[in-house]
């Protein structure tokens, strides 16, 4: 008879969690050779490109693009290419700051839209002087979504306990351990309710969308970028190559201007590695997203 043997599960759980370290740790590695490959500013006039891509964490590296760009006596026009889900609030509403200070220092500022643009990659394209889509891009999703991990019925199961000792009936509020009371829920459900109320005064007051569109448009769901300029939410619909062309024509540039990239610095293998694992999740218990799910 033939046997069949199979491997302990544990040997195959370290095999997998190396597998999938090596694996990001490629990911890294594989970006930080393309991120050197690309162009710096130089003396010609140009489009600046800034791009936002993946889930919205950490505003930093889109917000010192942007105030580079703000501060360059080259790029009269910048084209925010936008493929992501959304992401942090925080981090959003940053970034849809800083694309408002760069209009004011009286640079002209694109969205280009990719894939996905959905949530707080939309609420930043709101901030924009021009929104455009493809036809078949995934937008909106404008609305608010509170994330937290709920394991204690797991954690009973293989006899893991904690012991957690606060002040402040809502400190530990999101705590794995334990379902959230009805007060905590009530306490997450203002949270959300009030960065709701945030995310459609500022599409409001950038887009000129009433209330009561919003009313309709606001509930989380996604639509075409052909949908969303019917329901004034996208301005004009073209890939990026039309984008270019549209900043290139804003900002008084010949046809054939070049595309400008801020200067990055550089950042190590560590730095990399950790910025990705916090893009996995946020680090908190709880967080409070405009994000799309």
């Amino acid at each position: 008879m033939l046997k069949l043997f199979t491997r302990p599960r544990r040997e195959l759980l370290t095999s997998g969690l190396t597998v999938g370290v090596i694996a990001l740790g490629v990911m890294i590695l594989a970006g930080a050779i393309i991120g050197s490959m690309v162009d710096v500013e130089s003396d010609e006039n140009g489009v600046g490109l800034v791009e936002v891509y993946d889930a919205i964490y950490d505003s930093r590296s889109v917000v010192r693009q942007l105030k580079h760009f703000a501060e360059s006596e080259t790029v009269p026009v910048i084209v925010l290419r936008l493929n992501s889900p959304g992401g942090a609030v925080g981090a959003s509403q940053e970034i849809y700051r800083q694309v408002q200070i760069t209009r004011e220092a009286g640079k002209k500022v694109i969205a280009s839209m990719g894939n996905v643009a959905a949530s707080g990659a939309y609420y930043i394209a709101a901030a924009t002087d021009t929104i455009m889509s493809n036809p078949g891009t995934v937008t909106g999703s404008i609305g608010v979504i509170a994330e937290f991990l709920q394991a204690d019925t797991l954690f009973r199961k293989i006899g893991i306990s904690f012991n957690i000792i606060k002040r402040g009936e809502f400190k530990a509020t999101g705590a794995p351990d334990r379902a959230p009371s009805a007060r905590e829920l009530e306490m997450i459900q203002r949270l959300i309710d009030d960065a709701y109320e945030q995310f459609v005064d500022d599409i409001h007051d950038s887009r000129g969308v009433s209330y009561e569109s919003l009313d309709t448009l606001a509930q989380g769901q996604v639509f075409t970028g052909r949908q969303a300029v019917t329901y004034g939410l996208v301005d004009t619909l073209g890939n990026l190559d039309d984008a270019m062309g549209l900043a290139r024509q804003m900002g008084g540039l010949e046809k054939d201007a070049p595309i400008i990239r801020a200067p990055m610095p550089k950042k190590s293998f560590l730095e990399q590695l950790s910025a990705k694992a916090s893009g996995l999740w946020g680090g908190s218990s709880m967080r409070i997203s405009y994000l799309m799910r």
